[in-house]
């Protein structure tokens, strides 16, 4: 697995919604179909709920128990509950928040699915970065900055992708990169 570049098309106003809420950029990238698909799994009816509830902790601390420990703590503060308390029982009511979460996510993705344009270089992104500004790092020159630059979206590090934070470039960046 490799960097991929993919540029979307957003407005001023959901610009300044994200830089409120970065986490929301996620769902620029999402697939529209994979979105639909996870909407789709629709609202648990009552039973599974409390399906949920008295089975998931069980079984998310057996999953949990089974991963490196970095990891673990991380899903763990997600979640809201250790190991050892979904390994009691405790959890189920969190277990099913973070599913709804997902959830109305998923519908939100899925309505929002082919509303914005976009542009995927996918692994050539570095390509079209040296026949821009013919060096392979970025530098202080503005096209140097067209796929490499941007104004760092949020504040973690690694971003929902692993390979760092989204990044913006507003208006009359994108206008001057243009001409």
């Amino acid at each position: 697995m490799s960097m991929t570049a993919v540029f979307v098309h957003v407005g001023e106003d959901e610009l300044t919604r994200l830089q409120a809420d970065p986490s929301r950029a996620e769902m620029l990238f999402e697939n529209g179909s994979a979105a639909a698909s996870l909407a789709a799994f629709g609202k648990l009816s009552q039973v599974m709920q409390d399906r949920v509830k008295a089975m998931g902790p069980q079984m998310m601390a057996n999953a949990l128990s089974r991963l490196d420990p970095g990891l673990r703590s991380a899903l763990e503060a997600r979640i809201g509950a250790t190991s050892q308390a979904m390994a009691s029982g405790q959890g189920g009511e969190a277990l099913l928040r973070l599913m709804q979460e997902r959830h109305a996510r998923a519908n939100e993705i899925a309505a929002g699915a082919g509303k914005h344009k976009k542009l995927s270089l996918e692994k050539e992104w570095h390509g079209v970065h040296y026949l821009l500004c013919g060096k392979t790092e970025p530098d202080s020159e503005l096209l140097s900055q067209a796929v490499l630059g941007g104004t760092v979206l949020g504040d973690d590090d690694e971003g929902f992708s692993g390979y760092g934070p989204a990044r913006f470039h507003v208006s009359e960046k994108v206008a001057a990169l243009s001409r």
